[in-house]
């Protein structure tokens, strides 16, 4: 007996029970019209018709009346800048000494007064000292505080007045003084809208310290973005709506999607570590600017002691920093070395090819060697480095405009921003060009530096009491035009200070 009932109960049910999607959906949806029916939200939405009525929108307006007008003041906001005064908020008196001691100003009135290597240690020790002065609990108010302006400035540029005109488009924007006539519209018109408030809602922190945030934001702007007694009444109502879930509510009945969920955006950034990078980077620049300024004194003071002058006359005319501007429109950087080659050529041409090649007629020619090696050494490297001046002209000469390859050169550089193919020979053919300057410059400096360290011996062979590398300096003495051995000391002081220029140039790179 009991057997045939469960079976005739279980076929009655059969007849009544459905998986119908449709009506599922229609079920679910139901469900969600009675809940909105029981909140206090309740005549904002009509479900038998897809209405919102002029209560939702006097809410919003509420809003609107509070926070729009930050809204302008708020919507060009630099987030870094925004980071800075957060973490500064909280720095602690300790913490802020020892940034002043970081600064532009207060690294700069250290130069001059000590080496700039010492500089440098003080500002890393410094640096690693106010690292360690933050702790996770203090960088954790700093990341709560920037995170909170954020979801502040989120409600406040959200665009009510858009939303509103919905209801009454005779509405103007920030006109509070006027009372709106807000008409019922359909749902759909807005829904969107109502999706961009509700992710706005969903992660706002209603218990935010709000007097810091103001605080910061009133420092940031030189304004205070609302009233204070408005906002606490406005955060209370804000709070009513998000625990009543009637946003989500109205909007799955206004997209028919009863199963639509949302996510609540929680992205806390770390921006004390941001802050320290950013001292770090400002400490660090103003080093490097220091040194390059040392450096720039330091080139034009060589220039100067080996030329006479800032403006050699006989330097490269096409590998050169003017020759540079063909690389202008292009996303190649061009010429590495310019300055670097052109007074290499201008010391060949206007120092070596006169005074060191005259000093050298009488050690090369006049000289007795006690050693054929040390001759051969420096017949050498004279002679190679000769040689070289040729090869620098050729080298300037080839990017002249009209050559063959400079013209090749300039027309695949037009054409590089738009051609894979040219931008690829451009990079190609330039990086050779560099290439081929750094390995002349390398070239000349090392036989440069052997022609002045067979001077130094020379030098020294001549202060000795008893000389055994030259064996003829009586005849030397009566041969040369000057002094031989000031004249040695001022060549052989003349290639140590052209090294140490390249070497400067170079290392710029």
């Amino acid at each position: 007996m009991s057997t045939n009932e469960n079976f005739f109960t279980k076929l009655f049910r059969s007849f009544f029970a459905t998986d119908d999607p449709q009506a599922i959906k229609k079920k679910k949806l139901h469900k969600i019209a009675k809940a909105i029916s029981k909140t206090r939200f309740s005549k904002w939405y009509k479900a038998s018709s897809g209405h919102l009525s002029p209560d939702c929108a006097q809410f919003f307006f509420s809003v609107y009346r509070v926070v729009g007008p930050a809204r302008t003041l708020l919507l060009s906001v630099n987030t870094n800048v925004l980071k800075n005064f957060c973490v500064e908020h909280y720095l602690s008196a300790e913490q802020k000494q020892m940034l002043s001691q970081l600064s532009e100003s207060e690294i700069l009135e250290s130069q001059g007064k000590i080496p700039i290597e010492q500089i440098q240690e003080n500002v890393k020790k410094r640096l690693t000292a106010f690292q360690k002065t933050f702790s996770s609990v203090q960088s954790e108010k700093m990341n709560q505080l920037y995170h909170h302006i954020k979801a502040f400035i989120s409600l406040s540029t959200f665009d009510y007045y858009f939303l509103l005109k919905q209801f009454d488009y005779t509405l103007k924007e920030l006109d509070f003084e006027r009372t709106p006539d807000f008409k019922h519209i359909t749902s759909v018109s807005v829904v969107e809208n109502l999706h961009d408030f509700l992710e706005i809602l969903l992660s706002f922190p209603f218990d935010a310290d709000w007097h810091s945030v103001f605080t910061v934001i009133e420092k940031y702007k030189n304004v205070k973005p609302v009233n204070a007694g408005a906002w606490k009444k406005g955060v209370d109502e804000l709070k009513t709506l998000y625990s009543s879930l009637v946003l989500e509510n109205i909007i799955r009945h206004s997209k028919q999607n009863p199963d639509a969920t949302f996510g609540r955006l929680n992205n806390v950034e770390d921006i004390s570590n941001f802050y320290i990078r950013q001292v770090t980077e400002t400490a660090e620049k103003t080093i490097y600017t220091m040194k390059r300024a040392m450096q720039n004194d330091k080139v034009a003071s060589l220039v100067k002691s080996i030329f006479g002058s800032s403006f050699p006359s006989s330097g490269t005319k096409h590998y050169s920093v003017e020759g540079n501007k063909l690389f202008l429109s292009s996303s190649v950087s061009g010429y590495l070395y310019p300055q670097a080659m052109s007074y290499l050529k201008s010391f060949l041409i206007e120092y070596f090819k006169t005074e060191i090649r005259s000093i050298s007629d009488l050690f090369l020619v006049r000289a007795t060697w006690e050693s054929g090696e040390k001759v051969q050494e420096y017949s050498d490297s004279y002679h190679e480095l000769l040689a070289l001046v040729d090869t620098i002209i050729q080298f300037d000469e080839a990017l002249k405009e009209g050559e063959p390859f400079a013209m090749k050169l300039k027309a695949s550089i037009a054409r590089s921003n738009r051609d894979r193919n040219a931008l690829n020979f451009v990079v190609r053919k330039v990086n050779e060009i560099n290439g081929e300057a750094h390995r002349i410059i390398v070239t000349a400096a090392k036989l440069l530096i052997s022609i002045a360290n067979l001077f130094k011996q020379i030098i020294e062979d001549y202060d000795r009491p008893h000389r055994t590398l030259i064996q003829n300096w009586k005849e030397i003495e009566a041969n040369s035009p000057k002094e031989p051995r000031n004249w040695l000391v001022h060549v052989y002081k003349k290639i140590h200070d052209f090294i140490v220029l390249e070497q400067l140039l170079i290392q710029k790179k």
